[in-house]
């Protein structure tokens, strides 16, 4: 079966028919999934006297439908969209339900209704090793591979519900010598988030909001869209017994949304990873717990700024005005909206100041800031940093920088030509490179509310590799341009 996930068209086996039960009723059902790639289509089957069901037959969202194939194979189905029905006319007709649900956990099953609950859930993330900075293998003193004695484990965030770990797992070394007498011995570790409930077991999408938080601190340490290879859950309710009372926990297969394995273009780390805020780095800085505590009043800001890390090949365009309005929101949600609270800060970085210097700044800093905050004061506040930090924005005056972007901003908004005549407006080619300068100064922002010491050298010198020496940049491209010019004049 082809269906379209991510925008992209994609088969889907067929997995077997078999029964699901909604609302003491039994329906027959065609499931299809995939364990190696996002997509699940479940369809059920309604047979009425004239082959057309009653439309209001199903809800159009669920958040559980419990199923079992012919084969013995038992399965929920989670957030379950509906998405189309098919009626086929004539007398014993049958109408075709289609839905798309978000994930499939397997082999569980329950006659209550309610979604399933576990205690524990692990994400395999592909490529994140290096990010880690932790192995289980270790080098002997006579340059031996030896596998690490001690588990590979790093505590991420704990409250009164959940504890968050980072772990690695891997291959086991050779040891027989049967397992020696191989030509080719392969050896694979990986890297995982395992997050275990404390007090009680909790739904699927109350572990997943747990795991986005992390993963969206994880995604903006790397500035790059990690890849969920395999997800397993544990419940005390699903256990292997064996003798002696020995019960083990069962792995419960989840498959679905944003959960493949590592795709063939999958970006490699290479020299992006000199540019990496890394683990042992957040660890320090006690990163994820202020990213926790913080999260909802950041949210906003880090998904307009990790847009880009999912929406590839987009315009630039489309990438400015997503990274002015982190700033514009960032702004008003750390800094102030209150416009008799912005002045008074305004005059509380002056008053120090030479004369001269305070005029300067508190012009740039009001700009146009009579009834309310504008887009330009709030870039100017940032970009002055309370004058602790100088921002590489080429060679446009710091002064008028804000005001070209907002400009630049309104412009591309309302279409407005008289803003083209009347003001500076980045062209193209500009935009491309001063991109990069907001950038920059978002991460900055963002860095220092997580914790990390945005003027320590090591950190300074990440951010010019994840964005660049925007002056060094304009001096290559205008060296470029004169060259272009040169040689068409004496063609």
């Amino acid at each position: 079966m082809l269906i379209k996930v991510g925008g992209k068209q994609m088969g889907i086996p067929f997995r077997g028919t078999g029964r699901i039960h909604y609302c003491d009723k039994e329906y027959k059902c065609y499931l299809y999934y995939s364990e190696e790639q996002s997509g699940i289509v479940l369809k059920i089957l309604v047979q009425s006297k004239f082959g057309i069901a009653d439309f209001l037959e199903f809800p159009f969202n669920m958040p559980v439908i419990y199923g079992e194939l012919d084969t013995g194979f038992k399965f929920a189905a989670i957030n379950v969209r509906r998405v189309k029905q098919n009626d086929h006319i004539g007398e014993n007709g049958i109408s075709v339900f289609d839905f798309y649900p978000e994930y499939l956990i397997s082999g569980v099953n329950s006659e209550k209704g309610v979604e399933p609950h576990f205690k524990k859930l692990r994400y395999i993330l592909s490529d994140i090793i290096e990010w880690g900075g932790e192995s289980i293998y270790t080098i002997g003193e006579n340059y031996e591979l030896k596998k690490n004695e001690n588990e590979v484990e790093k505590k991420l965030y704990e409250d009164n519900h959940f504890l968050i770990v980072y772990k690695v797992r891997g291959s086991f070394l050779p040891c027989s010598e049967v397992q020696l007498l191989c030509e080719s011995i392969e050896l694979k570790q990986y890297g995982e988030i395992e997050i275990t409930a404390k007090d009680t077991e909790y739904s699927f999408n109350t572990f997943q909001d747990q795991f986005n938080i992390v993963n969206e601190l994880i995604e903006l340490s790397m500035l790059r869209k990690t890849n969920i290879e395999k997800v397993f859950a544990y419940s005390e309710d699903y256990v292997d017994e064996y003798e002696k009372n020995i019960r083990i926990e069962r792995d419960i297969n989840i498959y679905g949304k944003g959960i493949q394995l590592k795709p063939e273009n999958y970006e490699k780390s290479g020299a992006d990873s000199l540019g990496w805020i890394t683990l042992s780095s957040l660890l320090e800085n006690n990163s994820f717990e202020l990213f926790y505590e913080k999260h909802e009043k950041i949210r906003p800001v880090i998904e307009l700024f990790t847009e880009m890390l999912y929406v590839k090949n987009e315009s630039k365009t489309r990438d400015f005005l997503n990274v002015v309005q982190a700033l514009e929101t960032y702004h008003s949600r750390f800094v102030t909206n209150s416009l008799a609270e912005f002045k008074k800060r305004v005059e509380d970085l002056t008053k120090s100041l030479p004369e001269s210097n305070a005029v300067l700044i508190k012009n740039a800093l009001l700009a146009n800031s009579y009834k309310f905050i504008t887009l330009e004061s709030r870039l100017a506040d940032l970009l002055y940093a309370e004058g602790n930090r100088y921002f590489d924005i080429g060679n446009i005056k710091w002064d008028e920088f804000p005001g070209i972007v907002a400009h630049t901003r309104h412009y591309y908004i309302h279409y407005d030509e008289k803003t083209r005549i009347n003001n500076r407006i980045f062209t193209e080619d500009e935009l491309n490179i001063y991109i990069r300068a907001l950038f920059l100064i978002l991460e900055y922002y963002v860095l220092l509310e997580i914790g990390v010491d945005v003027n320590e050298s090591q950190i300074n010198e990440k951010l010019r590799w994840r964005w660049g020496n925007i002056s060094q940049d304009l001096s290559i491209q205008r060296a470029a341009d004169e060259r272009h010019k040169n040689e068409r004049d004496r063609r």
